[in-house]
């Protein structure tokens, strides 16, 4: 009889994978609502926020118009005759004198010096629609008596979405320059130009504002001006370690910028650089370029949440006369 019973087959237990299967579930749910939650509501953020600066004022929606400039004559005088040629990047084979050590992109100019001379053009500020340069106006032109030459405005360096999305440019309408001819031999100032207006094929234009308004720590405000911190680059960005300072020139003089010293950082002194010139009336940002080798092995890869002091000098560009000097002592965060 025994050999007559059937074997029980044994039941197969199915709780460990239902339990597995779970976990597996959770995990995938858990994922998904990670990144739709916070991931993609980060991005979804950082998206509006960009259209929101581009859009500022009225300015187009999507891309940033590209900056075209047809060639116009923007100063003539019986000795010298200055004509904008175009819009276009330093690499280009275009470029006859100058050294430039970065890409970048400016604007050519070509000069018919009429001269007995020979002469150096050269640039005291730049400014896009009424916003002053991000940094000093780069151009160190030589023309030969009787001559032409041409050479590069330096605009922006490396990107141009930079000081785009700095100042919440969508488009540049205009560019305004102030350039001054000089002896090259002895250096004396032959002929000034003022400000001249080059116009580009931009149809829109958006004011330009500072996109850290609310980061902004004033500093000095007197005689029209204004300074203001707004923040410290990555000391591994770049030049990496920059102090940028938000400038509101509301003078009938085109002013210059310049580090007196070195800044004080929480008892270091770090070297620095500023040259920057703000034309009258011009909103603008500038920075105070550190040594990025002090701020990187003095400071464990970040200046951030440090007390920083620095003495800034006002100059007017017309005849280098110190209009005040702005004592700069605020906390640095990051940009």
């Amino acid at each position: 009889m025994a050999d007559n019973i059937p074997d029980e087959k044994p039941q197969k237990s199915y709780g460990f994978l239902l339990l597995v299967l779970f976990v597996v579930l959770l995990i995938a749910v858990g994922a998904i609502w990670f990144y739709v939650g916070v991931i993609r509501h980060g991005q979804k953020i950082a998206e509006e926020a960009q259209e929101s600066f581009l859009n500022t004022e009225g300015a187009r929606t999507g891309a940033i118009d590209d900056i075209v400039v047809k060639e116009q004559t923007i100063y003539e005088s019986d000795t010298m005759t200055i004509r904008a040629t175009y819009f276009g990047d330093a690499l280009d084979d275009r470029v006859h004198s100058g050294r430039i050590d970065l890409p970048c992109d400016g604007l050519f100019l070509a000069v018919d010096n009429q001269n007995e001379v020979d002469i150096k053009l050269l640039c005291d500020s730049v400014a896009l629609n009424g916003a002053a340069s991000t940094f000093a106006p780069e151009l160190e032109l030589t023309v030969p008596a009787g001559g032409e030459e041409e050479g590069m405005v330096k605009l922006f360096k490396d990107s141009r979405m930079d000081y785009r999305m700095d100042m919440k440019l969508a488009s540049v309408e205009n560019i305004t320059l102030e350039l001054r001819a000089v002896n090259a031999d002895r250096g004396d100032v032959l002929e000034k130009t003022g400000i001249v207006n080059v116009t580009t094929t931009s149809k829109k234009n958006t004011m330009p504002k500072c996109n850290y308004g609310s980061r902004l720590e004033n500093f000095y405000s007197g005689n029209g001006i204004s300074l203001s911190t707004f923040g410290v680059t990555d000391p591994y960005f770049r030049d990496g370690g920059d102090i940028g300072i938000y400038v509101d020139n509301n003078t009938d003089k085109t002013i210059s910028l310049r580090l007196e010293g070195d800044v004080d950082i929480e008892g270091v002194d770090v070297g620095g650089t500023m040259e920057d010139a703000i034309q009258a009336g011009a909103k603008g940002i500038c920075y105070i370029r550190l040594d990025n080798k002090v701020i990187q092995n003095e400071f464990s890869n970040s200046p951030y949440e440090r007390e920083a002091k620095a003495d800034i000098g006002i100059y007017a560009v017309d005849d280098g006369s110190l209009l005040d000097t702005a004592k700069m002592d605020t906390i640095l965060h990051e940009m």
